[in-house]
């Protein structure tokens, strides 16, 4: 049960990369879609509006009054132009014996994550899990695996077919929502405050119904990472309580907790400013293509903007 709710989290960390690089730029100017530039739009229950670019869809399958005031604003802020993010996740000690691959984290390990995007959209993602590491940058044109300590970047060419796929799958109003969620299921649990990493923080907390065997590209690694056996078991829908923590209106960290297990993520960074380096490949770095056409970019809906080398 611990593995696949944490499998859950990690296909979690990674989808917050597609709901980043899927904004949609052509609703108006950037000054003019953003709730920090306009008044809030103050109802009866709630006084901060999500992005106008999102605001619909997400109403559409959540629900106008199902979240608070701060997690439509940390959202809100996930949309910025730029973003560099860091968040870290403790694997629980096991006394279990493991016989998976060289895809299994340590029992132990602390897994990180690091995102981060520009105004053009390119995107660098970190991950660490162990006995895998994974340094990404994606742009409109592909995505550059880079192995820093080799000094060499493997460049993959993006695939047309990946981006409308990614389309066609977020247009079906009647699917099920992305990693298992059930579509209509999330409800607002209350707030309050307890202590959290480090402090003391006040949360906002929801429920939610998921298919914990729900399995895309990333579900199966992440199953596999944790040990787990995704598509070899029949799983029935599970619930489980979600709270973003805040410190003032700063996102501190998020809780994971079904009826076996709880699972905690630490947000170490979180800016809306990137540094210009990291959508850069080094001078000195060898880089190399692949012809295969097997790159990480279908990840990230294949909707990102710039990268560059540094010359």
């Amino acid at each position: 049960m611990k593995k696949r709710i944490l499998a859950v989290l990690l296909t979690a960390m990674l989808a917050v990369s597609v709901a980043a690089c899927n904004k949609d730029d052509d609703t108006g100017s950037k000054t003019e879609s953003t709730s920090e530039t306009a008044p809030s739009q103050v109802t009866s229950t709630q006084g901060v509006e999500l992005d106008a670019r999102i605001k619909d869809s997400v109403e559409s399958v959540i629900g106008a009054d199902v979240l608070g005031d701060k997690t439509k604003g940390f959202i809100n802020k996930f949309l910025s132009d730029e973003l560099d993010v860091s968040i870290s996740m403790a694997i629980p000690e096991t006394d279990e014996e493991s016989s998976q691959s060289a895809l299994t984290i340590p029992s132990g390990y602390t897994v990180s994550f690091g995102f981060a995007k520009n105004a053009d959209n390119a995107v660098r993602v970190n991950l660490d899990m162990g006995l895998i590491k994974l340094d990404m940058l994606g742009n409109k044109e592909g995505t550059y695996i880079i192995n820093s300590d080799e000094k060499t970047a493997t460049f993959t060419k993006a695939q047309d077919q990946q981006s409308s796929a990614a389309e066609s799958s977020v247009s079906d109003s009647s699917a099920e929502l992305p990693y298992g969620i059930k579509k209509g299921s999330i409800k607002n649990a209350g707030e309050g405050e307890e202590k959290f990493g480090d402090g003391t923080y006040s949360y906002e907390a929801y429920s939610v119904t998921y298919d914990p065997s729900a399995a895309s590209g990333m579900a199966a690694l992440a199953g596999g990472a944790l040990g787990g056996t995704s598509g070899e078991e029949s799983h029935a829908d599970e619930e489980m309580t979600v709270k973003l923590y805040f410190d003032g209106d700063n996102i501190k960290g998020f809780s994971f907790q079904n009826s076996t297990a709880q699972a905690d993520l630490i947000v170490d960074k979180f800016s809306t400013t990137a540094d210009a380096s990291l959508f850069t490949i080094p001078s000195d770095y060898e880089i190399t293509e692949d012809s295969s056409g097997l790159g990480f970019l279908s990840l990230f809906g294949g909707n990102t903007g710039t990268a560059s080398s540094d010359s």
